[in-house]
């Protein structure tokens, strides 16, 4: 009778969608988005939990972190026996499905870039690293460079160039 109780709460809880990120996780079939929020097919319900999308080669190829309907992040990996981050979406909690960070990886892990949104998720900065080490820096209005970009020469100089919607005004070297 214990054993039923425990198996009894156990899919319900998973219907419910109020399960923790490491014991359970749906595929994409199984939620559906409505007005910026993820719900559970099952129920209708404001889903927290994972969902996952693997490849037929069974290696995992996108997951994203849902917290009552709101996507807090988006990982998605390179195809292979490790589970290697390709890139990482981060959302903003107070306005769903809006993007906030987006992480770009190398095979071996570093970042490779960061991508900024601000809350109408329209690109504001783009960061590039090389070995850890930010080689590359620009701000950004809509798709335009607006503000300043920074980058390093071959010698390790600093290269500062002003930007106003998107038209180059002057270098501040």
């Amino acid at each position: 009778m214990k054993k039923i109780i425990i198996v009894f709460l156990f899919v319900t809880s998973m219907c419910m969608g109020q399960v923790s990120k490491d014991q359970f996780a749906v595929k994409y079939k199984d939620v559906y988005l409505e007005n910026n929020l993820v719900f559970l097919r099952a129920n209708d319900s404001l889903y927290t939990g994972l969902i996952q999308q693997k490849r037929r080669n069974g290696h995992l190829a996108q997951e994203e972190w849902i917290d009552k309907g709101v996507i807090v992040y988006a990982i998605s990996y390179y195809n292979g026996s490790r589970k290697v981050p390709a890139e990482r979406m981060e959302y903003y909690k107070e306005y769903p499905n809006v993007p906030f960070k987006l992480f770009k990886y190398r095979f071996d892990e570093s970042i490779r870039e960061i991508i900024w949104h601000d809350m109408r998720a329209n690109k504001i900065r783009v960061e590039q690293f090389e070995n850890d080490k930010l080689v590359y820096s620009c701000d950004y209005k809509g798709k335009k460079k607006h503000g300043k970009e920074l980058c390093y020469d071959d010698d390790g100089s600093v290269i500062t160039v002003l930007y106003n919607n998107g038209k180059r005004i002057k270098n501040k070297n």
